[in-house]
């Protein structure tokens, strides 16, 4: 019974194909080291981790790390593959190999590794260490996507509304982008950004700062919903018809035609009101 942590640690290894951020002690180190050169791929995986982080008093070394996590996955532990190909991508304790980096991702791909298949439907998205292929692109990215990846799912949302890589759907593609959204992956200025070049059709409302982002960058579609909260005093902003108006009259001036309808109906209102006074 002496050593049942160490062993239940092994144990918790085995069963989530990866090892946490668990800093191991020297005599915990020993004991993996051990095991590991017995050919156990849990403690490998676990060698392979302390020396690429510097665990138990060991220098770091991305070479060993490099060696143990192949051991491992050579005994089919996808967290050890997907942490290879990462390894090769990177030219970290490997010679830099984008080939070989994709054929490792893709193993540990099939084997449900959600951030290998995000990273492999990138591979094949860029064509980058594959032949470019977008229907691989997005068949690995729905996976991701589907095991709640937020960027897989905003990229599958961009393949989607475009139709690349199979059939165009964009009611497909704003469920998946909702979905990003309601993720927090659009928080970020980059991909508040990166939204503009999903075009200016929307089947959900955007709202807060993203909305006015997107509408004083020039997004018709954002410059129109911006409206509609003006003029019903929603979305957190006060009714106010003239910024109603003004916002309208900018996303008119861009061809949207529900914009354009809007304005007319909002002046009709006012010019009602004075009447009626």
């Amino acid at each position: 019974m002496k050593h049942r942590p160490f062993r239940l640690l092994l144990a918790t290894a085995a069963l989530l194909g990866m090892a946490t951020a668990y800093a191991m002690s020297p005599d915990e180190l020993a004991m993996t080291r051990n095991v590991a050169e017995r050919g156990n791929a849990s403690a490998q995986l676990l060698l392979a981790i302390a020396y690429l982080n510097g665990d138990g008093g060991l220098a770091r070394d991305a070479r060993l790390a490099s060696h143990w996590f192949e051991q491992a996955a050579l005994q089919g532990n996808g967290y050890a593959e997907a942490r290879l190909a990462d390894l090769y991508e990177e030219g970290l304790g490997v010679e830099l190999n984008l080939p070989l980096a994709a054929d490792w991702r893709e193993r540990a791909a099939r084997r449900g590794n959600i951030d290998a298949q995000l990273k492999l439907g990138r591979m094949y998205l860029q064509g980058v260490g594959v032949a470019q292929d977008l229907a691989r692109a997005r068949n690995w990215l729905q996976q991701a996507a589907e095991g709640g990846d937020s960027e897989a799912a905003y990229l599958l949302s961009h393949l989607y509304k475009h139709g690349l890589g199979g059939p165009q759907d964009r009611t497909v593609a704003s469920n998946w982008l909702a979905r990003s959204a309601e993720q927090g992956y659009l928080e970020s200025i980059k991909l508040l950004h990166a939204i503009k070049s999903f075009g200016r059709h929307y089947d959900r409302t955007l709202s807060g700062d993203a909305l006015k982002h997107l509408a004083a960058d020039g997004d018709a579609d954002a410059q129109y919903q911006l409206g509609l909260h003006y003029e019903a005093g929603s979305g957190g902003e006060r009714r106010d018809a003239a910024q109603a108006a003004a916002w309208f009259q900018r996303a008119a001036n861009q061809g949207n035609e529900q914009a354009r309808h809007a304005l007319i109906n909002l002046k009709s209102g006012s010019e009602a009101a004075n009447i009626n006074r």
